[in-house]
């Protein structure tokens, strides 16, 4: 929101990269910070120069008649434009369901069903607005709920709008507020990846930056954001086929 594209400058080069701006923004305001969320994920470098101004022939919106319903209603329609193509808090709603999603969740693999429905039932939880790709012998399990797809090679296309990707090579059970602070640290504090790993030191969990994954790319050297491995006592493994019964029901 601190983008405001009647002064704003790029590289041709980066415009293009990152796609120009979305044409559909067919009325005033909230095409630059779209544009601003997409140039974020793909690495760039937000900075103020105060040098840079500009002559704005006509009111700009906070210079516009307030209390006007056809004013609101014009505003009320670029939020909910911004909600589905700006998946983050402070700009989706608090519950309802958006186009792109902020975080995907993929699951490599997975023994049974049930120990699928059990690490992806946990990983949910914590991360109600995810998108989960899971192995596709076990996603008849999951038909009914639209945010879990199968997955397929080259799932970068599901990258689209997304911040954070949460790789998990086989079924876990998670705390949620766990997975949720540790997504919450990779941006917070400017990660490159968080890995979390068991007793064992075993890697049972990466949360990865895709800005930094965006910028490791282009640069090619993974020096420019740290990462991390830590021991994470919230995140169990899943041994075995598991207890079903016991987990829904609450006593195990």
């Amino acid at each position: 929101r601190y983008v405001i594209s009647a002064v704003l400058g790029c590289s041709r080069w980066f415009h293009r990269h990152v796609g120009g701006f979305d044409e559909g923004f067919a009325e005033y305001g909230g095409e630059d910070w779209e544009w601003a969320h997409r140039a974020w994920l793909a690495g760039a470098v937000l900075a103020h120069v105060p040098g840079a101004v500009a002559w704005h022939d006509g009111p700009d919106w906070s210079g516009r008649p307030a209390g006007d319903a056809a004013r609101r209603a014009a505003k009320n329609a670029e939020t909910l434009r911004l909600a589905d193509a700006v998946p983050v808090a402070g700009s989706r709603g608090h519950a309802v369901r958006t186009i792109r999603a902020d975080v995907l969740v993929r699951l490599g693999a997975a023994s049974s069903p049930a120990a699928a429905f059990l690490c992806v039932d946990t990983l949910l939880a914590g991360l109600p607005e995810a998108v989960v790709t899971v192995p596709a012998d076990v996603a008849a399990t999951f038909a009914a709920d639209r945010r879990i797809v199968v997955s397929r090679a080259g799932d970068d296309g599901r990258l689209a709008g997304t911040r954070v990707v949460v790789d998990v090579a086989r079924p876990v059970r998670v705390r949620r507020d766990g997975l949720r602070a540790a997504v919450d640290r990779v941006g917070a504090e400017g990660l490159g990846a968080l890995e979390l790993t068991g007793a064992d030191d075993a890697l049972l969990l990466r949360v990865t930056s895709r800005r930094a994954r965006a910028r490791a790319e282009r640069w090619g050297t993974d020096a420019l954001f740290p990462v991390l491995r830590e021991r994470a006592d919230w995140i169990e493994p899943v041994v075995g086929e598991p207890d079903l019964e016991a987990y829904v029901g609450g006593w195990g």
